[in-house]
Parts: structure tokens; sequence; C-alpha cells
């Protein structure tokens, strides 16, 4: 059993996306674990940006020059992984 908590999820009809802090020796045991039931891949070195409250100038202000490869937004968070 692996006690890891994600800092952001994303479903979609045919991926699950998971973000989680960089604990090596946990993540390589959930993706072995994973990897019996689906196509894992792993990316490193990436950050998670969570703005609450935000507007529009703090987040082109925070995010000026990275590269976005996931946004979510509700009404009061929005949160970006580049």
């Amino acid at each position: 059993m692996v006690k890891i908590k994600p800092n952001l999820t994303q479903n979609t009809a045919i991926s699950f996306l998971c973000c989680l802090d960089d604990n090596e020796e946990k993540i390589e045991k959930l993706a072995l674990a994973a990897s019996d039931f689906f196509d894992v891949q792993l990316q490193r070195n990436l950050t998670l940006l969570t703005i609450r409250h935000y507007n529009k100038s703090i987040i082109e202000e925070l995010t000026e020059k990275k590269t976005i490869l996931l946004e979510q937004k509700t009404k009061e968070t929005v949160q970006f992984m580049y």
C-alpha cells in the first residue's frame, strides 16, 4: 500500500493525470503497482503553481515565459503545471 496524496488530478475518458510531491520512493512504488494495469508515464521536475483569489494580471506575471502543460481553474483558485 502506498500512502500518497495527489496535489492535482485530472480525469478524461482515456487518461488519468496525477501531480504528486517529489517523493521518489513513493512515486516509484505507485507507478510500479499501477503499471500492472495501466500504461504509466512519469514526468519529473515540474512545478505546480496554485493561486487563490487570482486576477488576470497576477496570472500573467507568475506564468510569464513558462510552458504551461496543464491549467485548472475554479471561481476562486487557479492551478498551473509547468
